[in-house]
């Protein structure tokens, strides 16, 4: 067996028993309190002013993007690598899909299958065409104070309320300004981006009478943001850390605008 052979077995290896494990623990430490029901669908479309799809869209996205750089290490060809990256992030994310559906809590979503196909979409056509992703897809978080309304909802603890407080999200697509003005006295890490997040929700569909249904609203933003991959370095591991933080938005003035105001704030 050659050594790309090994790279590549590896890869493959760790992803199978990472994906079997994870689902595994999720079925017994999520799934596990609910009662199984038949495989059903349910349409959630119209919860969380759509957060949670963004939500979708960005994990499949960047765990894409992840298993793209894992392959091209393993020496799989490029077209081999993008396709492979794009099925496996479609599946990982995906399969919750099906646990959903079998529990009598939630149900299948067609709306999330459709979020996911999304974000692995983004990552493939920019791969495939340019070799490289010039629009890239952020996350920035910041505690909100809906939380403590409902915690039951939006998480108790600093972590769940990270994963679940959509008030405190924002997905960010981030792209260079060299590239968009061809000016090249512009330094290529710095990006301009565009941000969606909300707020005023403590409860998916409608706020469950804790505060005013008219506080919910979809929140839009313009800033400044660094690409950290452009940062020129030869050292592999800085090189790895910056790839990985990349897919967090750097915090800096941002214009948000929503129904209510336009104000300037640092997101």
């Amino acid at each position: 067996m050659d050594k790309s052979n090994k790279k590549l077995y590896y890869v493959v290896g760790s992803e199978a028993i990472s994906y079997t494990a994870g689902y595994i623990g999720l079925s017994y430490l999520w799934y596990s309190g609910f009662p199984r029901n038949q495989f059903h669908i349910f349409n959630d479309g119209n919860e969380w002013l759509q957060m949670d799809k963004f939500g979708h869209c960005f994990s499949t996205y960047w765990i894409a993007r992840t298993n793209y750089k894992l392959l091209t290490w393993a020496e799989l060809n490029d077209n081999s690598a993008i396709w492979a990256s794009i099925a496996s992030s479609w599946l990982f994310i995906s399969t919750i899909e099906v646990f959903d559906g079998f529990s009598a809590e939630y149900g299948a979503s067609p709306e999330d299958i459709l979020a996911n196909t999304t974000g692995a979409t983004i990552f493939g056509i920019q791969q495939y065409f340019w070799k490289e992703q010039k629009i890239l897809y952020k996350f920035s978080y910041l505690p909100s104070s809906y939380a403590k309304l409902r915690p039951d909802e939006l998480g108790t603890t600093p972590v769940e309320r990270l994963l679940k407080d959509y008030n405190g999200q924002t997905y960010w697509f981030s792209t260079g300004i060299r590239s968009i003005t061809g000016i090249n006295a512009i330094p290529d890490w710095l990006n301009l981006a565009v941000g969606y997040g909300a707020h005023g929700m403590t409860g998916a569909s409608n706020n469950k009478n804790i505060i005013s249904e008219s506080e919910r609203a979809r929140q839009f933003y313009l800033s400044f943001d660094i690409n950290l991959e452009k940062i020129k370095t030869k050292n592999k591991l800085l090189r790895s850390i910056f790839f990985t933080l990349n897919c967090l938005k750097f915090p800096l003035p941002a214009i948000q605008v929503n129904k209510f105001n336009t104000s300037v704030l640092i997101r």
